[in-house]
């Protein structure tokens, strides 16, 4: 059988998008994983921004059961929205993921001109140096849901096309 790769099913979360050409992934940024997200209780541990993206938006705010969450998307989405979508290639799912990181409001990158920098001053990572730290708090995932809940929803009509013409369905 064969099943989606890592590349189609993670197109949704925006920090697992690069543009060599621009630098956005900022050398070893490695999706996110080099850009330190504050803590959202005491209690909670140290997150990335990427661990913010996959999980933390989600299940602070839209749940932790998957078939809720699904139904929850699903509910009312039109046909013509499914179309539109599923009309949309691959390489176009990470486009939109890669627009969305260069949003100011994502934090993953600075803009320099047409250019993503990893912090102001300096264009990459550099292993050793201090990382980047973005404030993520309820303000923070409150402002992001509404784009999550689109990307998820994207994600999830896309991902069931391609298993059905896969599957033969």
């Amino acid at each position: 059988m064969c099943l989606p790769s890592d590349y189609e099913s993670e197109q949704s979360n925006p920090c697992h998008e690069e543009d060599e050409g621009t630098g956005l992934r900022y050398g070893r940024n490695d999706g996110g994983n080099c850009v330190r997200a504050d803590k959202l209780s005491p209690d909670e541990g140290p997150y990335s921004l990427h661990t913010v993206w996959d999980t933390c938006i989600i299940e602070k705010k839209l749940g932790t059961d998957p078939q809720t969450i699904a139904r929850d998307l699903l509910d009312g989405l039109p046909d013509s929205d499914r179309a539109a979508w599923v009309a949309v290639p691959i390489a176009g799912w990470a486009n939109e993921s890669f627009q969305v990181a260069r949003r100011k409001s994502v934090q993953y990158c600075v803009r320099v001109g047409a250019k993503c920098f990893y912090q102001q001053g300096s264009e990459t990572f550099s292993e050793g140096a201090a990382e980047k730290v973005v404030i993520v708090n309820v303000a923070y995932l409150e402002q992001h849901v509404p784009l999550v809940r689109e990307r998820l929803t994207r994600a999830g009509i896309r991902l069931g096309h391609l298993l059905n013409a896969t599957l033969g369905r």
